[in-house]
């Protein structure tokens, strides 16, 4: 199967991702009944988080930025059979390890989570209907027990990822561990910028590894002046999942004397953690943005990705964390280079 046939079924893909969200796709219904159990499975994925993780990988699918990404490989014609262990907490977040394995030309065996085991095996159909030979190339199980396979792409905790260490580590593999972003204001930040900043930290509940979990902020801005440009999630106030999270951690800061500034859906909280509670934000103020740059560096394999509008290589711009680029690696490792050298 050529290169060349596994980029055109993907194109079609996003082709008929973008015709769904306009009603107008030949799989309209069934993405629908598979959105419809895929919440039942896990509250967390509301139409709306769906609806965003479809627009992300509409994105992933621009035929000339494949095209322009594929490139840089040297592509593998030795074809294998990889392992992804696929997480849960976002939809379809093991969406861009399939695409990586099944351009590479090789055999791609999804091990579903529990909480995403709807959505991704309906993109895989649509793929097999553009074209028949990927049906023979994707599997989907919910278990690896007496399954061969040759190398293994693994996303989990810091705890599934010593368990997959020890597991998998004969084999090739690749083994992520569980990270956060921060973002860094400069205080000039636009009213757009700031909204932006709003879908980088409550889009998907805040629950993936490229959600700002912390802002830094320069020394004497006051947070609440920001505020105001999150509305736009006021209503996760009405999602029991979330707002039974936000009672809790505000009850706990009040027991504890906490101080905390409160929205109508969020906390936000004075911390020098990295990693927040889900409807909690920290933030801290900085003096020197160097001294914070060291900081963080030094804390990188903490971090997914560090957001700013402040002019530099190593930061996504606001309101741009969710929407990656086919080369925006999880945790910094080169899937297709890994895929190409099996």
């Amino acid at each position: 199967m050529r290169l060349e046939d596994r980029l055109v079924a993907f194109s079609i893909l996003g082709q008929e991702l973008q015709a769904f969200l306009a009603n107008k796709g030949t799989y309209n219904t069934f993405l629908d009944n598979a959105i419809e159990k895929a919440k039942v499975d896990n509250p967390w994925f509301t139409d709306e988080s769906v609806a965003n993780a479809i627009r992300g990988i509409i994105t992933l699918l621009d035929n000339k930025k494949l095209e322009n990404w594929v490139s840089n490989y040297s592509l593998s014609e030795d074809s294998k059979t990889v392992a992804c262990i696929l997480a849960g907490n976002i939809p379809m977040v093991g969406f861009h390890d399939m695409l990586c394995v099944l351009l590479s030309g090789h055999h791609f065996i999804g091990k579903t989570s529990s909480k995403d085991k709807q959505l991704l095996p309906v993109l895989a159909e649509i793929i097999i209907q553009a074209d028949k030979r990927f049906e023979e190339r994707i599997t989907f199980v919910s278990d690896l027990k007496d399954i061969k396979y040759d190398a293994v792409i693994a996303t989990g905790s810091n705890n599934t990822a010593r368990y997959f260490q020890q597991y998998f580590g004969h084999l090739p593999h690749i083994i992520r561990k569980g990270r956060s972003s921060v973002a860094i204001l400069s205080g000039n930040e636009t009213k757009e910028a700031l909204e932006g900043l709003g879908d980088d930290i409550f889009m998907y509940f805040g629950l993936g590894c490229r959600n700002v979990s912390k802002i830094y902020i320069p020394k004497g801005f006051d947070i609440r002046g920001i505020f105001s440009h999150f509305t736009k999630y006021s209503n996760y106030q009405h999602h029991h999942k979330w707002i039974n999270n936000y009672n809790y951690n505000r009850s706990i800061n009040l027991v504890n004397q906490q101080h905390f500034y409160e929205t109508e859906f969020a906390l936000f909280q004075e911390s020098s953690s990295l990693i927040s509670p889900i409807a909690v934000v920290y933030y801290e103020e900085y003096e020197s943005l160097s001294d914070l740059l060291l900081f963080l560096y030094a804390n990188n394999e903490q971090l997914q990705c560090i957001v700013s509008n402040i002019k530099s290589n190593d930061f996504v711009p606001l309101g741009k964390a969710q929407y990656p680029e086919a080369d925006d690696y999880a945790d910094n490792i080169d899937t297709l280079a890994f895929l190409s050298t099996l």
